[in-house]
């Protein structure tokens, strides 16, 4: 990547072949790999922009190909493994195809629902120790559900 002076903008270089992953969800692995790259590999030598912003401590990138379609990043501490307090939530069906139901030993104070390139993808708050999510709107894939402040949990959306 070369970086534009003074712009929030650079041209993008390089290309990569794609690997095939044959692990445990490997068609939503495979599927994040072919976006990221025909992201950038479309426009080889072609001028992206960019946006960055922080809040807090929780960073987000915003690239913008030249056709205009954009690809969202946000830091990993939102996805931490560390474990706070001895909150414990059942989450059930998973893979889910419409409605996500939530029961936690606590109330449930907000739910963020993110995708695999980081964006936020659903997000509400609540005060009860049930919850139900409809998710049939969101696309087949991998996703990460936090609730309160405990550590995100992947769910899979068939």
């Amino acid at each position: 990547m070369t970086f534009t002076n003074n712009e929030n903008s650079f041209t993008y270089q390089y290309s990569q072949f794609p690997f095939i992953y044959e692990g445990e969800n490997s068609d939503a692995v495979n599927a994040y790999d072919t976006r990221m790259l025909d992201f950038y590999r479309l426009y080889i030598g072609q001028k992206y922009s960019y946006e960055y912003s922080k809040v807090n401590t929780v960073e987000y990138l915003t690239v913008t190909n030249p056709a205009g379609d954009k690809m969202y990043f946000r830091n990993t501490n939102l996805l931490s493994t560390a474990e706070s307090g001895k909150q414990t939530y059942q989450i059930y069906p998973n893979p889910v195809q419409d409605m996500l139901n939530i029961q936690g030993s606590e109330k449930i104070t907000s739910l963020i629902i993110i995708d695999a390139t980081g964006k936020i993808v659903i997000q509400q708050k609540s005060d009860d120790k049930i919850q139900k999510i409809n998710v049939e709107s969101l696309s087949s894939g991998v996703y990460y559900l936090k609730i309160n402040d405990s550590k995100a949990q992947k769910i899979i959306k068939q």
